[in-house]
């Protein structure tokens, strides 16, 4: 573990090096020296192989510290199988073999196959089980679209440029396996039986970005079509999860939920040819999500509880875990300033000068607005002090856990600034002012959708007196004349209405913040 210091040290240096030059170096070495195909080993280095190696490696670090609380009776095991997946996430990402490529992608499958059943039972082994199929679907349709390359008689990926539209079509579907886009969704939220340090790495900067990663560095070559299948699935996948989200209880479920919209948010970046924006958007996301599964662990570790209703705190450190999960759920919902921000802004952008297409907009709007919905529901419900309902299990040994929440949460909040100086294309958005507010709107219009369905009775009361006065003020019985029909009238059927009304009061008594969400989105434009 302590080795890890050094190595992250150099890579964080040479990724400022690359930064500051925007240059790449590649070095190769003989495996097998066959005068038909030689195997070597060839390594990139530029500033986004730096830097994603580095963010993997930083939050390897920190979760192996964060295990040793967490996962004390099987630490060693725990930190072997650790080890080997991020190896194989780190040759992914830096060999530019096509072997030894597959080599990283198949040793992910199996290492997360390994650590998803780590409890070994029923739950997790099925969850295990539905892992390792799915990813088996995707090795074997990359291999096949692999073998397909061997004609241009060389494994290098960046020498293959003339690759045809089947072969990237197999590879775009092998992604897709990878990182859990439609129709290959249903593990991703199965696999969260794995324990939550799993979680925090497999789902937040390696297994689930793999895919992302391989279709960044096969950019130059993607074809029309396949972007646009690529655009398409990417979609369908944001909101389907999205909605997913609203309703689910589970919180570590309703992360990794979170976490499938947005990789699919990713590749609907790269299906419009803005690689360093779903670049910059790969390594913030990385950065908050895992601190994220970090602190809901820890809640989870001293509560006892995974349903975010009767999820609890212990008071010691409830300030320290609420600002860190606070500072992560705004950079998860775009709040302006918050490291989240400066990457989906941007990309909201530049969609609207290079593809200002109306259901493309509309789908990534309403897929944002969600977004905000469900992320509030976490902070208000998951940490709210009137939720909890019956004493606290304190779990004293958890100063490991706190060191690297509290280790990742500076790294959180400044990366997003730092990234943008860099990632962001140094132009000005040919936009309209309705346009530029549009990142703005989703949220007050997110934030709205979850108020909707507050069960408060304060803000209900208050959203009722601001709206439909005169009904309020004038009861509508009133215009009913008072005799033997009023009184049929009064103990029969409108009784049985009264009691139907008093059901969906929540729709009735909410409509008007609806009308407020509507008004804001449409101010703009009218001006």
């Amino acid at each position: 573990m302590l080795l890890m210091l050094p190595l992250l040290f150099s890579m964080l240096m040479m990724t400022t090096l690359s930064m500051m030059n925007s240059t790449t170096f590649y070095s190769s070495f003989t495996i097998i020296n066959n005068s038909t195909l030689p195997i070597m080993l060839d390594v990139t280095y530029n500033w986004q192989t730096m830097l994603f190696t580095s963010t993997v490696m930083l939050i390897s670090l920190m979760i192996m510290i964060y295990s040793k609380d967490y996962i004390s009776s099987s630490m060693n095991q725990f930190m072997i199988l650790m080890t080997l997946f991020v190896t194989s996430m780190i040759t992914l990402i830096l060999s530019n073999n096509t072997m030894f490529v597959i080599l990283g992608w198949d040793g992910l499958g199996l290492t997360s196959y390994l650590l998803v059943m780590f409890y070994q039972n029923n739950s997790s082994s099925t969850a295990a089980s539905i892992t390792m199929l799915t990813n088996r679907v995707g090795d074997i349709i990359m291999m096949i679209s692999m073998a397909m390359l061997i004609h241009s008689n060389t494994w290098n990926m960046n020498q293959n440029e003339k690759m045809n539209s089947l072969s990237m079509l197999l590879l775009m579907m092998a992604s897709s396996t990878k990182s859990a886009q439609f129709p290959f969704t249903a593990w991703l939220p199965a696999a969260m039986a794995a324990p939550t340090p799993v979680s925090a790495l497999v789902h937040s900067s390696t297994l689930v970005t793999a895919g992302v990663w391989l279709m960044f560095r096969l950019s130059n070559n993607i074809h029309p079509m396949t972007n646009k299948i690529l655009l398409i699935s990417a979609m369908l996948t944001s909101l389907t999860s999205s909605l997913s989200a609203l309703t689910e209880m589970d919180l570590k479920k309703m992360i990794a939920l979170s976490t499938l919209s947005q990789v699919a948010f990713m590749m609907m970046t790269i299906s419009m040819k803005m690689f360093n924006l779903s670049m910059f958007h790969l390594i913030t996301h990385a950065l908050f999500k895992a601190t994220m599964f970090m602190c809901v662990g820890y809640m989870i570790n001293n509560s006892t509880y995974q349903d975010y209703r009767a999820i609890k705190s212990t008071p010691s450190s409830t300030k320290s875990i609420n600002t860190t999960l606070g500072m992560s759920s705004m950079a998860l919902s775009g709040i302006p300033f918050s490291t989240g921000f400066y990457s989906k802004d941007a990309i909201l952008e530049q969609q609207n000068m290079i593809q200002p297409n109306s259901m493309l907009m509309l789908m990534t709007m309403m897929s944002v607005t969600i977004t905000t919905s469900y992320n509030l529901k976490i902070t208000m419900k998951a940490l709210s002090w009137n939720n909890m309902k019956s004493p606290n299990t304190t779990n004293n040994s958890s100063t490991n856990m706190l060191k690297s929440i509290t280790t990742m949460a500076p790294t959180t909040m400044i990366t997003g600034t730092l990234l943008s100086w860099v990632t962001i294309p140094q132009m000005t958005p040919i936009i309209t002012t309705p346009q530029k507010l549009c990142p703005l709107m989703t949220i007050m219009i997110g934030s709205s959708m979850l108020l909707m369905n507050t069960p408060q009775k304060l803000l209900t009361m208050i959203m009722s007196t601001m709206w439909n006065m005169n009904f309020i003020s004038t009861s509508p019985t009133k215009m009913i004349k008072l005799g033997s029909n009023s009184l049929y009238l009064d103990n029969s059927w409108k009784e049985s209405m009264f009691l139907m009304m008093n059901k969906n009061t929540n729709m009735f008594i909410n409509a008007p913040l609806l009308t407020i969400s509507m008004m804001t989105l449409l101010m703009p434009m009218m001006t």
